[in-house]
């Protein structure tokens, strides 16, 4: 075990289940950035989280989240053939230490912050989704529709977003699509890495 690595990088390994990512949490306590990018098996993670009592628990909401991973800040899931936020996604939510969350290049069609069972979306912040989430990426995901950026503003901490690409934004130039995401996610210093 390295019980002091802080930062691990295995972006294009070939990881072969997100078991794999369950083992490494146990042998890495102080993990705070992890970058999974490129490694698609790993889209089982919703049913390793379901499966195994060590790789997730049930809220008090009915929701199957993550456990482990106390300490970790960077979370980089990009390219990982991600293609349902409550399922693969939503497991992070209570992450509290969680403050970069990297989709980007995934197949999320929608963000959905509070699972569709509970009927208070609009009290997601409160609830403690995502709460200390500053920054994500969901640049190159097929969204279609604007709720689901309406559903960003909703996280409070959250200040840089890179989004582009997406279906909902087709037909709009640059500019166009700057105004819209940030008169809609207020709160936002960045957006696709400018001010």
């Amino acid at each position: 075990a390295f019980p002091a690595l802080r930062a691990l990088v295995l972006n294009r390994c070939a990881l072969s289940s997100w078991r794999d990512v369950v083992a490494l949490e146990r042998a890495l306590p102080l993990i705070e950035e992890l970058y999974l990018a490129q490694n698609p098996n790993l889209a089982d993670l919703d049913a390793v989280v379901a499966a195994d009592a060590g790789a997730g628990v049930v809220d008090e909401a009915g929701v199957r989240r993550a456990t482990g991973f106390a300490r970790l800040r960077v979370l980089d899931l990009s390219d990982c053939a991600l293609g349902s936020w409550a399922r693969q996604v939503a497991p992070f939510a209570r992450l509290g230490a969680l403050r970069v969350l990297q989709l980007t290049d995934n197949r999320l069609e929608s963000v959905e912050l509070v699972a569709p069972q509970t009927a208070r979306p609009a009290e997601a912040a409160a609830d403690g989704v995502f709460a200390t989430l500053e920054h994500v990426a969901l640049a190159g995901n097929p969204i279609a529709d604007w709720a689901s950026v309406d559903a960003l503003a909703r996280l409070a901490r959250l200040g840089s977003l890179r989004f582009g690409g997406a279906p909902v934004t087709r037909g709009l130039g640059a500019s166009e699509v700057r105004v819209a995401v940030v008169a809609r996610v207020p709160r936002l210093r960045q957006l696709n890495g400018s001010l």
